[in-house]
């Protein structure tokens, strides 16, 4: 036993709280002496003074007796102090910190400390170096100031570090962000997505296994390390340049922001790609006659294949219709994709022709959706989940069809197959290859693209004749 304890050491030895010891302390029930002004127990005379079974009181009569006799003669001065002192109330301080068991192959475990403030718990935990649970307790009150004051340091410096700026970077509403946009070099919505997540799950992870610590420690040789190890992952080298390419930009963009770092990407060539371009197939012709004649249970899926099969437009475009892109020439419906910034290239801009029942189908999602003018019609944010939502699309029209999904697999039978379907329809019907060019949104010449002018009455008239005569494709190969 040690010689003398303290005032923390003795409740704990009792397994009561501090506030109690005090109590007993200043009634003078527990034996106590005081070694250089500080309270301390000696074990063994409170050993002898249990053993004599003391009676536990911490009240005195005299001074009960004296304040039930002030209540009684002086009630309204009682309660005047009584006021008063709750002025000078202090509210318990709670203690802030939890204690955590860490395994220790020396010690079997050790505890940690970690820390309250602001009601929120901070994520760090430091070592107490002690198994000891008063000791520990000791050091997580005593270094608290320390210990927070160094962790608010560090983590100001680490406001400049390389994870946390590219972290900010492709935040939507970042201040870079906003400065790329005030230079007109804003990214959509799609590719700070998409770059946000390769960032944040590819290559932090990469770096980190490689030590990176900060900017200048990316070197050119890191780089194709990283090259290497998303081809080994099976990535395509154009999509890895495409990744890379745009952690480049990010570079370059945060220098012109100012920040004293170098650019490792500009002394890494890109790799190589072989153009291997995959040829869709399609159903068919016969295949798809009379399937949209009903609706199916799956009415997105539904709508979706009827688009793509029954209007030449293409994914992206499918993805970013609004309400307000539907319109009318004469008695004939169209969408309207006039903003080269939301398709493909500037000889998108051009008018499809829609189908009376696919335009039914189409308003009646609306309407049942609720879709404001200005709302993308398939889509919150202009955007569809292809992995997700086209797959399930072309697999159910497939299964109506009486394809399994291996030979839907086998054949390369996917959702932008209807485009391919449309256009080999078209040609199969004897509809002219220039306006084929024209309403599926390939180059064109000035020529074509005024004859189909519908601003213009002549090219009007002819792009209504053309209309129609898709129109009646449709309704002899594919509507009943």
């Amino acid at each position: 036993m040690q010689t003398m304890l303290d005032a923390f050491e003795m409740a704990k030895v009792f397994s009561i709280k501090p506030v109690t010891l005090e109590a007993l302390v200043h009634s003078g029930t527990i034996p106590h002496t005081y070694i250089n002004g500080q309270l301390r127990f000696n074990p063994y005379i409170i050993a002898d003074w249990m053993q004599a079974k003391p009676k536990i009181n911490t009240q005195n009569s005299f001074i009960d007796s004296l304040q039930n006799q002030f209540k009684t003669l002086f009630p309204n001065t009682i309660n005047d102090l009584r006021k008063e002192d709750k002025k000078y109330i202090q509210r318990k301080t709670p203690k802030l910190f939890s204690l955590h068991k860490v395994p220790s192959k020396k010690h079997g475990y050790l505890l940690y400390v970690r820390y309250m403030r602001n009601g929120r718990m901070i994520p760090s935990r430091w070592n107490t170096y002690t198994k000891d649970e008063i000791s520990a307790e000791r050091f997580a009150i005593e270094n608290r100031e320390r210990i927070l004051t160094e962790y608010d340091t560090k983590r100001t410096v680490l406001k400049s570090n390389l994870y946390v700026v590219m972290n900010e970077y492709y935040e939507e509403n970042s201040k870079y962000q906003k400065s790329a946009e005030d230079l007109g070099k804003a990214l959509a919505k799609k590719s700070v997505s998409v770059n946000r997540n390769f960032v944040r799950k590819v290559l932090f992870p990469f770096l980190k296994s490689k030590g990176v610590r900060d900017f200048p420690d990316i070197t050119p040789l890191i780089i194709t390390k990283l090259q290497v190890y998303l081809l080994k992952k099976g990535n395509k080298p154009q999509t890895i340049n495409c990744y890379l390419g745009s952690i480049k930009s990010a570079f370059n963009h945060l220098i012109l922001e100012g920040m004293n770092i170098n650019n490792p990407f500009d002394r890494v060539d890109a790799l190589k790609c072989v153009q291997t371009k995959e040829t869709h197939g399609c159903y068919e012709l016969s295949k798809v006659y009379g399937v949209f004649n009903r609706k199916w249970r799956d009415e997105l899926s539904y709508l979706l294949n009827m688009m793509i099969y029954c209007t030449d437009i293409r994914n992206c475009e499918l993805e970013r219709i609004q309400v307000q892109d539907i319109m009318k020439i004469s008695n004939y419906n169209f969408i309207n994709i006039p903003d080269p910034s939301r398709t493909k290239n500037e000889y998108s801009v051009r008018v499809v022709p829609l189908h009376n029942t696919v335009y039914k189908a189409l308003i009646a999602y609306i309407r049942k959706t609720g879709k404001e003018k200005t709302d993308y019609i398939f889509s919150k944010d202009g955007t569809i989940n292809q992995s997700i939502l086209y797959r399930k699309a072309y697999q159910l029209l497939g299964k109506k069809l009486g394809y399994t999904i291996d030979q839907l697999k086998n054949e390369n039978i996917k959702f932008y197959s209807g485009r391919h379907y449309w256009k080999t329809l078209m040609n199969a019907n004897g509809l002219g290859d220039e306006v084929e060019e024209y309403f599926m949104g390939h180059k064109v010449s000035s020529d074509m693209a005024k004859l189909y002018n519908h601003r213009d009455k002549q090219g009007q008239k002819m792009l209504l004749k053309k209309a129609r005569e898709v129109f009646a494709i449709l309704d002899k190969t594919i509507f009943k």
